[in-house]
């Protein structure tokens, strides 16, 4: 078996991923439907998973398929279930697409939905002011 530093940015992830959902390598290959032979596989760089065991993986931990594959450009924090139930009490419609942003960005636009009209225009022209500036 390799030295972690040595594993993938995937395989270190969905390893940190699973412990801090406190499950099991075997919980979450039940909930996958495989082995939990075939699941140890991925989180030891053995094998990658198809695209439809990674959208699971996705959706079980709350995060993105291009967080798992290392695609993001910064570090991502996967979405809590209190944050989860707070997006669909603010945007029903769109707390699956909410859930898909940085926790900084998510941040910014809960506040955002909270502003009053006044508030997010003024908010708006501060933002487009200091854009051009730069």
């Amino acid at each position: 078996m390799r030295d972690r530093s040595q594993m993938s940015p995937f395989a270190q992830r969905l390893s940190a991923l699973r412990k801090a959902a406190d499950m099991t390598q075997k919980e979450v290959a039940m909930y996958l439907g495989i082995d939990r032979s075939a699941y140890t596989y991925y989180e030891t760089d053995v094998a990658m998973p198809s695209m439809q065991v990674l959208y699971r993986l996705a959706q079980l931990f709350r995060t993105s398929i291009d967080y798992l594959l290392d695609f993001n450009p910064y570090e991502e924090t996967p979405i809590t279930a209190e944050e989860l139930e707070e997006l669909h009490v603010v945007a029903p419609r769109s707390a699956h697409i909410l859930s898909e942003l940085a926790r900084d960005e998510r941040t910014l636009l809960l506040w955002f939905r909270r502003m009053t009209p006044e508030q997010r225009q003024e908010l708006l022209q501060e933002v487009e002011e200091r854009c051009s500036e730069n």
